[in-house]
């Protein structure tokens, strides 16, 4: 391969995990501000304040 396929093989890799990431925050704090409970499967894992 040459370098610049190389370099947009990783660009475009990069940028995925970028975008996934990003989705995921978001996810996170939507569901925070929305006071969503946590799904049973994952109750255990559950943040509680001391």
């Amino acid at each position: 391969m040459t370098d610049q396929k190389q370099v947009s093989y990783r660009n475009r890799h990069v940028l995925k995990v970028v975008m996934t990431l990003s989705q995921k925050i978001m996810s996170n704090y939507i569901n925070h501000i929305a006071k969503k409970p946590v799904d049973e499967p994952f109750k255990k894992f559950e943040w509680k304040r001391a």
